[in-house]
């Protein structure tokens, strides 16, 4: 990892998200993980943030390429190759109240 001058290092898993809503008839896929939103936060506190994670060869490289579009470093991002990229599912109730989280993938293992 490059040498940085971040306010903030956020670890964690960057995940790949599927939703699922009452009112629509196909689920979609958003980027997700605690170390996603964090690093969003501490760009909206005027923080410079830097995200350490490993993700596996289907992370799109379009969400690495919005993070680093938003000011975010992503140089302590690393692509595993063999593994698989975390992923949850979130299915919600009808009145949107309520959702059921369910692990789809499990990303490598962090330091």
């Amino acid at each position: 990892m490059a040498e940085n001058s971040s306010d903030v290092a956020v670890i964690g898993h960057l995940s790949v998200d599927t939703i699922l809503l009452p009112t629509r008839k196909l689920p979609f896929t958003v980027l997700g993980g605690a170390a996603t939103y964090t690093s969003f936060i501490v760009k909206h506190l005027d923080a410079v943030a830097s995200i350490i994670s490993k993700v596996g060869a289907s992370f799109p490289q379009a969400y690495l390429w919005w993070l680093e579009q938003e000011g975010i470093d992503i140089s302590g991002v690393s692509k595993h190759p063999g593994d698989l990229t975390t992923g949850f599912e979130l299915t919600y109730t009808n009145d949107l109240v309520e959702r059921t989280l369910k692990l789809k993938a499990k990303g490598p293992a962090l330091p």
